[in-house]
This record gives C-alpha cells, sequence and structure tokens, in this order.
C-alpha cells in the first residue's frame, strides 16, 4: 500500500510539473536563453513531451542511489527516464520566467552536460 502511494505521489507531482511545460517552450535552441539548449521533456510517469529549454554544463544522468533502476532524480520527487537527464531550465508563464529543475531526453542531455 505504502509503495502505491508513493507511485502515486510521484505521478501526481510530474504531472503537476509536465502541466506547467504542456505547451512547448521552444522549438529551437535559437528560442531559449543564452546559454540554454531545446530539447523534448522526458518526465517518467508522463505520457507527453514538449519542448523545455534547458542549461548548458548543468545536466546529469546518475540514477538516484535509492532508486538505482530509474532514471536520474530531479527535483524533490520527479525521476526522469532511463537515459534521459536532468537538468536546470526554465518555463514561461503569465510573462514571467520561472525557473524548475526538468528532464531531457538523452540526445539533449548530452548537449547540455557538455561545458560552455
Amino acid at each position: 500500500m505504502a509503495g502505491l502511494v508513493f507511485k502515486s505521489a510521484l505521478l501526481a507531482a510530474a504531472m503537476a510539473l509536465t502541466t506547467n511545460a504542456a505547451t512547448s517552450q521552444c522549438n529551437t535552441n535559437a528560442d531559449c536563453l543564452s546559454g540554454y539548449v531545446c530539447g523534448p521533456s522526458d518526465f517518467a510517469f508522463s505520457g507527453s513531451s514538449s519542448n523545455v529549454c534547458v542549461k548548458i554544463g548543468t545536466c546529469n544522468n546518475t540514477p538516484d542511489p535509492q532508486f538505482p533502476q530509474d532514471g536520474p532524480k530531479c527535483g524533490d520527487s520527479i525521476f526522469c527516464n532511463v537515459g534521459g537527464s536532468c537538468g536546470e531550465g526554465y518555463y514561461k508563464s503569465g510573462g514571467e520566467t520561472i525557473l524548475t529543475q526538468v528532464c531531457v531526453n538523452q540526445a539533449t542531455g548530452s548537449q547540455c552536460a557538455a561545458s560552455t
């Protein structure tokens, strides 16, 4: 039962985070702030993928030691899919830029992990 509650909490948190980025934040790197790259989001338990901007040099794909079978932990309770990466990103809402951690796919994670 505790496992089900935990997974439900993860699912709710992932859905809340991906809802904020439900519409693509970018189509190309030029749509992002300087020092960021554009790529598909890759949140675990999320059935959708939209493009997000992620800061170059901030991505890692190291699984959480407590859950080594899962992808990297991104924030307090969000996981990326296996092979994905977590990095510093942002989304725009109501004219404001809100910094957050984002999961991106493997290809974008490789670009993001590179140093500037």
